[in-house]
């Protein structure tokens, strides 16, 4: 078991994937629901990635440390020169 037992926690992550935006007003994204595994260890973490993937082909994996939170651009920037987006 990848929660160890936990019901709510397993409840939640279920309504998470399949959750979609219906309506997005401005910067409000009003249907999608997002939440916060915390207290994973590497094994649960690893177990629960394999879950995911293999329901949703198109996931991709952030690891995320206080040096990639840092450095790593999370919206689109232009490039006004190339006139493209980066």
């Amino acid at each position: 078991m990848i929660l160890k037992g936990d019901v709510l926690a397993s409840e939640y992550l279920l309504i998470n994937l399949i959750s979609k935006v219906y309506k997005r007003d401005s910067a409000l994204l009003i249907g999608d629901i997002n939440i916060n595994l915390s207290h994973l260890n590497e094994v649960q973490a690893s177990l629960l990635k394999k879950v995911i993937s293999a329901v949703f082909p198109l996931v991709c994996h952030f690891n995320a440390t206080i040096d990639s939170m840092s450095n790593s651009l999370f919206n689109p920037k232009k490039n006004y020169d190339t006139n493209l987006m980066e």
